[in-house]
């Protein structure tokens, strides 16, 4: 029976030596007591760092409270995630170390995000994002006297020579969007429409202002594209003048666009 149950341990310690997790016993001073390949490799580049919240357990007295401990480090570019799990085995505390490199899942959960609230040819912010801002903006300007601007712009399409439009415009809106003040967003609505919100605006005339500037960001942008007709037009809506929720900002400047 013996031998069976050494046999089984080394069986127990080869496998966790193949895992790709950390895993490595700590007595309550911080000495290393057992620790596979990848725990060894993984905790060579935090020592301290794991010292020092040993130490912070033992001070809290929660050496036997059972308490499961989770933080997550950046290091050298990589994210690594550490658990902490207090034991105890024949009168003895030790702690359980694991930690797991998880840079992989941070860079999917990024991309995610990405996909999510920015536009995949251009971007730019789009509407799921360029609504959440444009609803804090309306929460910050019930305590503040500024106004608010939120602008169509419509994209049209005349004559066309050999380049793709819509590749095109995707230029263009890299343009719109380097000559926009940084507090302000520029959103891909549609293919051809664009939103953009502009906050902190003293007086209605610096909602003009800015709409002439992205007129003429255009105009010097369409005078370098021979052969391909295209043309701008654009309306606004002031919050908190022409309405307080986003639906109805966002179709008073479209509408405004069609009453010109």
């Amino acid at each position: 029976m013996e031998s069976e149950v050494n046999v089984d341990m080394e069986l127990i310690k080869h496998a966790i030596n193949k895992l790709d997790c950390g895993f490595l016993i700590y007595g309550v001073r911080a000495d290393l007591l057992y620790a596979n390949e990848a725990g060894i490799k993984l905790a060579s580049k935090c020592e301290g760092k794991i010292k020092e919240k040993i130490e912070e357990l033992v001070a809290r007295e929660e050496t036997l409270s059972g308490r499961f401990e989770c933080s997550q480090q950046e290091q050298g570019g990589r994210s690594f995630r550490y658990f902490f799990k207090p034991l105890s085995l024949n009168g003895k505390d030790y702690f359980l170390l694991q930690i797991e490199d998880i840079t992989d899942l941070k860079i999917a959960e990024s991309t995610i995000a990405q996909l999510a609230h920015y536009d995949g040819e251009t971007g730019l912010p789009n509407y799921i994002l360029f609504r959440d801002r444009l609803n804090m903006s309306i929460f910050r300007g019930k305590r503040h006297s500024d106004l608010s601007m939120v602008a169509a712009m419509e994209i049209k399409i005349g004559s066309r020579n050999d380049s793709n439009p819509e590749l095109l415009i995707i230029d263009l809106a890299q343009d719109l969007s380097r000559n926009i003040r940084k507090s302000d967003t520029l959103c891909r609505f549609s293919r051809r429409e664009f939103l953009l919100l502009a906050e902190e605006l003293k007086r209605p005339e610096d909602a003009e202002k800015i709409m002439r500037k992205m007129g003429e960001t255009f105009e010097t942008w369409k005078g370098n594209i021979p052969g391909c007709s295209f043309g701008l037009s654009y309306g606004y809506s002031l919050l908190p003048v022409d309405g307080v929720d986003p639906e109805t900002l966002v179709s008073k400047a479209f509408n405004a666009i069609k009453e010109k």
